[in-house]
């Protein structure tokens, strides 16, 4: 059984914390759902597949990461933003959910949901964003459809984006 609460408390214990590689956003969304009482399996678990890589591709790879969850039905996938929807806020997400960020060029990003404010406007935490800071976020949560490395809003940066909610089940 999965507990969002717990899982967001790990998030924001860890958001700040050393990130074992650049792109670890996937294995942040991993180890905050392994916190809120998902089981490693073989197949999605942190032993790892390479000497650097601490977690299975599932577990490290923000595709494979949203295909195991939502075919194992931990997670719906709702596309919540794109060119035909442009929403400023995400009355329907919880905490505990998180946001798959797909850039154009086959970029992908992943961030899970820490704080609503008013119930509306999700904040996420994350990893793999912390290039220029040593591999360490410098903030808890960001809005999220904020660039806090850009310091502007996420359109701008990138301006061709599609996000999907992973709704836990």
């Amino acid at each position: 059984m999965y507990h969002p609460r717990t899982a967001v408390d790990w998030g924001l214990r860890h958001a700040k914390t050393r990130q074992p590689f650049i792109r670890s956003c996937a294995l942040f969304i991993s180890k905050t759902l392994w916190a809120g009482g998902l089981p490693q399996t073989d197949e999605w678990n942190d032993r790892g597949w390479r000497g650097d890589i601490p977690g299975t591709p599932t577990a490290t790879v923000c595709r494979l990461l949203v295909t195991y969850l939502t075919t194992k039905g931990y997670a719906d996938a709702l596309t919540v933003f794109d060119d035909k929807n442009q929403p400023e806020t995400l009355p329907q997400a919880r905490i505990g959910d998180s946001l798959l960020f797909d850039w154009g060029d086959d970029y992908l990003h992943m961030a899970v949901i820490t704080v609503m404010r008013d119930g509306v406007l999700p904040l996420v935490s994350e990893w793999g964003t912390a290039r220029k800071t040593g591999n360490v976020c410098p903030y808890l949560y960001r809005p999220w459809l904020w660039s806090e490395n850009a310091q502007r809003p996420l359109l701008e940066v990138y301006p061709r984006q599609k996000i999907t909610l992973l709704r836990m089940t």
